[in-house]
């Protein structure tokens, strides 16, 4: 039996929401952060960085995935 990986992720995002997250992304907002506006798990999200890094539509930022986020600095 094959197995089919991220079966419970959501991967559909609209053209809005997309436009919604490369605008958050260039504002340096954490994943987790974008994830509560769209009510998603921070996974649907990680999917949608590397999709849009993959097709070139944002760029590698200072702080990764925690972009402006001073979480977890001590």
């Amino acid at each position: 039996m094959p197995y089919i990986a991220c079966e419970e992720m959501n991967f559909y995002w609209d053209k809005k929401e997309v436009t919604e997250f490369e605008h958050m992304w260039k504002q340096g907002l954490c994943i987790t952060d974008i994830a509560k506006a769209f009510k998603r798990h921070p996974n649907d999200v990680v999917l949608l960085v590397l999709d849009r890094r993959k097709k070139q539509k944002i760029q590698p930022r200072k702080g990764g995935l925690q972009g402006n986020s001073m979480r977890g600095v001590s």
